[in-house]
């Protein structure tokens, strides 16, 4: 029961990030004005890892960790197949969505993953905003909450690394 109520809480924070908007851009002309960023730089299978802790929604914050892959099509969608760690175990985590790069920001996105199912629960949407390294070849993440503070705000960090085949 407690997994489901972290579960809950889990979906209710992603939902509550989504309903704050996140506005598409057209993909095929990203960042052609001589920026070093596109989604085409982010095609292909990464390799990850995130670490950090979550909201309980008990007022506290538990650990995680994941790792797993992620591929990318070159237009900002992004698929993930992963192993969450928690307090409550080890469960298979998948997500699927699209991102938007901040032309105003160069190299930095963000990607809303609408499809969540984590231990065979269909949970809501999963967002973190990135950055595109070493000309795709690395992306760095973070879980985001916007407007949120305190025990509410997700501490986690993810490392992709491009697997080259």
């Amino acid at each position: 029961m407690r997994v489901i109520r972290v579960l809950a809480g889990l979906t209710m924070l992603v939902g509550a990030v989504v309903l704050s908007g996140a506005t598409p851009v057209d993909r095929d002309g990203e960042f052609t004005s001589g920026k070093s960023c596109s989604f085409a730089n982010t095609a292909g299978l990464y390799g990850f890892e995130c670490w950090g802790s979550y909201p309980d929604f008990q007022g506290g914050l538990q650990p995680i960790a994941a790792v797993g892959m992620v591929r990318g099509d070159g237009r900002g969608h992004f698929a993930v197949d992963a192993t969450l760690n928690s307090n409550f175990g080890s469960l298979p985590w998948k997500l699927d969505g699209e991102a938007t790069l901040d032309a105003s920001r160069d190299c930095l996105g963000q990607v809303i993953y609408s499809f969540q199912e984590l231990g065979g629960q269909v949970l809501g949407p999963a967002v973190f905003d990135f950055a595109v390294v070493a000309g795709g070849e690395e992306i760095l993440g973070s879980a985001t909450a916007p407007g949120a503070t305190g025990n509410s705000v997700p501490r986690v960090a993810c490392r992709l690394v491009h697997i080259h085949r």
